[in-house]
Order: structure tokens, then C-alpha cells, then sequence
């Protein structure tokens, strides 16, 4: 989905509606998690960042830490 900037991402991430890939290091709010891909290190540091709490966070985690793995494999090509 298209979103006007990250701030608003983070609320879908927060409500539990999104699952978000950014460069911004300091984007953070109350009920979300993060995790950086960084072995190896990416070129442009990206973030998955997920609603860690409500009903699904379990797959929704296991979908973002995938991600995130994903991404870094693909750097690593």
C-alpha cells in the first residue's frame, strides 16, 4: 500500500494492519518490533519493522524476520 511517509506506516505497523521495510534507523513506536539485516551488512540499512503485539503476532514476526533474512541473502548475491 502507498502511504504518504513512514510516521504513518508506523501507525498501520502499530495497529497491527502492516509490516514495514525502511532505512530509518530511529522510526520506533510502543508495540512494535525491529530487526536489522545486517550479516553481512547491507550497502543501505534497511529495518523490517512489525506490530508485536495482537492476535497474529506470532506469524506476523515469523513473516518479518523471513523478510529480513530474505534481504539479507540478497545483498549477500
Amino acid at each position: 500500500m502507498t502511504v504518504p511517509d513512514e510516521r504513518a506506516a508506523l501507525a498501520l505497523v502499530a495497529a497491527g494492519a502492516a509490516t514495514l521495510v525502511t532505512a530509518d534507523g530511529t522510526l520506533c513506536a510502543e508495540g512494535v518490533a525491529r530487526a536489522e539485516t545486517t550479516d553481512p551488512p547491507l550497502p543501505l540499512r534497511l529495518r523490517v519493522v512489525w506490530g508485536a503485539r495482537g492476535p497474529g503476532r506470532e506469524e506476523t514476526e515469523r513473516v518479518a524476520r523471513s523478510l529480513a533474512r530474505a534481504l539479507t541473502r540478497e545483498a549477500a548475491a
